[in-house]
């Protein structure tokens, strides 16, 4: 029984169809979740109270973040070179020329289709004299003439090229490979092999991990499964809560936690600032020894808020940086 043989793309253009498909699903997903959605800049001093006070925490909360505007540029600039590559590698492969040709041992030996067995024994002795290995001629050249002189002389060979197609009878199973022989072969075989090994054993496995690990922890309005399941328990611990308490509630929020949230900046003069602002509030409840709410970074936060909701002035320009950032996930502006 014929063995299975394994034909590689000598041209390479099937390769083109390969990178082209996998480009496509990487880059569709990829343009779903990192296509920049610019913030529209909201008119901060056309809203709300125009005291000097709130105007100037209005326009630095506007400032916070200079750099988003910049990174939505670059995932934009990013994703357009993308798809420029992934344009000219569809146009590329648009052009390739598609090649099927069947064998035509009367093209082999250039006679006309209705050439009698005189004219194909002349016509394979001028070639044998041109092709044939003893007088210099190319060995796979001189096979190819000879096959396709059996083919049209002899009965066997004759009935072969009827049945499948060439004639040396039904040849073994052959399996097509989209990729250039030269890939896999002695001199670049083991670095194809590293880097398959790197790409999709290590490389694809974390990042897919680390997506996963990321995506779990949010809900789907991307708020923390720990800090809904917090508000949760608050709520059905007191239904009805006083303002200070939904403060110190919200405060809890694992969102202004640094081992969950890597925006998160936490100083060592936030030790000697934060007890200064709390001298100055009133029925902050820091004393209470509940879960979570007596945490360092939970007692931070609400002072934090408390500060901006009476306009005490922070001692500090760290200060006043984490508190606007605090409020963009509170406080509406």
């Amino acid at each position: 029984m014929p063995r299975a043989q394994f034909e590689y793309d000598e041209i390479g253009n099937t390769f083109y169809y390969v990178i082209v498909s996998f480009f496509a699903v990487i880059l569709l997903p990829l343009t779903h979740f990192l296509w920049p959605s610019l913030p529209k800049r909201i008119e901060y001093l056309k809203r709300g109270c125009r005291c000097e006070g709130d105007l100037q925490k209005r326009y630095k909360k506007e400032q916070i973040k200079p750099w988003e505007k910049a990174k939505c540029v670059i995932k934009g600039i990013i994703l357009i070179i993308l798809w420029i590559l992934f344009i000219l590698l569809a146009y590329k492969v648009s052009q390739l020329e598609q090649q099927y040709e069947e064998y035509d041992p009367y093209k082999i030996l250039g006679i006309d289709i209705d050439s009698d067995v005189t004219e194909i024994k002349k016509k394979y002795r001028e070639l044998s004299k041109t092709h044939h290995p003893d007088k210099g001629g190319d060995p796979v050249t001189f096979d190819a003439i000879v096959k396709a002189y059996k083919a049209l002389t002899d009965e066997e060979s004759r009935e072969n090229w009827r049945l499948y197609g060439n004639p040396d009878g039904p040849k073994a199973t052959t399996f097509g490979i989209a990729l250039p022989k030269w890939i896999v072969s002695e001199q670049y075989g083991n670095w194809v092999l590293a880097l398959y090994t790197l790409v999709f054993m290590i490389v694809l496995p974390v990042g897919v991990g680390m997506w996963w690990y990321n995506s779990i922890k949010y809900s789907a309005d991307k708020v923390l499964l720990e800090t809904s399941r917090l508000f949760a328990h608050f709520l059905q611990k007191t239904p009805n809560m006083q303002i200070n308490r939904i403060i110190m509630v919200l405060a809890g929020s694992f969102e202004f936690c640094k081992k969950l949230n890597t925006e998160i900046v936490e100083r060592e003069s936030d030790d000697k600032e934060i007890p200064i602002v709390m001298r100055e509030l009133k029925n902050l409840g820091e004393k209470r020894k509940e879960q979570i709410l007596s945490l360092p970074w939970s007692i931070k936060a609400r002072t934090l808020l408390h500060a901006y909701l009476t306009r005490v002035t922070l001692p500090s320009e760290h200060l006043m940086t984490g508190n606007l950032y605090l409020n963009n996930f509170i406080v509406p502006m």
